[in-house]
């Protein structure tokens, strides 16, 4: 054989990050060394706090962007479930990143396969928001503004859940 299961399973993770959900380590990397120039005083969990909010806005955007693209994809059954998973790669990625951009601030190796069940979580957790992102219309009686203020408030309130849960889990682990 020649690479053991574990070796595999690991060389699977890391082809599925990069080809299907599009997430690149070394941004992850360079964005986190950013932070810690930009702001070099700060503790892990202030660093982190900074990053999510930095999150929820773009979060809020991707929401909002989530939403025009369900306006535009007509009625078409086949082009609403092409939205809703273009939406679930997107805002899912966007996630993962985010909890590997905290597990870097916390000195946690992202290219450890102990990254993986927490990535499961957040593309799991995610799904609620996507799904509450997609259905905007039908929580704002059917008016456009109120629909894209759901759609980018699901998507920031996601980023904030999630990076808030990653910086408790994370600082947790640090006293362990």
């Amino acid at each position: 054989m020649l690479v053991s299961n574990n070796e595999q399973q690991g060389i699977y993770a890391e082809e599925f990050l990069f080809f299907f959900m599009g997430l690149r380590k070394c941004h992850c990397r360079h964005m986190v060394g950013r932070f810690k120039r930009k702001y070099p005083k700060d503790s892990p969990v202030r660093l982190a706090k900074r990053l999510v909010n930095a999150q929820v806005a773009l979060s809020f955007t991707a929401g909002v962007l989530a939403r025009w693209q369900a306006g535009i994809s007509g009625s078409s059954s086949t082009l609403r479930i092409i939205g809703i998973a273009g939406r679930t790669v997107v805002l899912s990625r966007m996630h993962v990143s985010l909890i590997l951009k905290i597990a870097l601030i916390f000195g946690k190796d992202i290219d450890s396969k102990a990254r993986i069940p927490e990535i499961i979580a957040v593309i799991v957790a995610t799904v609620p928001a996507i799904l509450l992102a997609g259905s905007g219309k039908s929580i704002s009686s059917n008016t456009d503004i109120v629909e894209y203020g759901v759609s980018g408030a699901a998507g920031g309130v996601t980023a904030y859940i999630i990076g808030r849960a990653a910086i408790k889990y994370y600082k947790a682990k640090e006293r362990e």
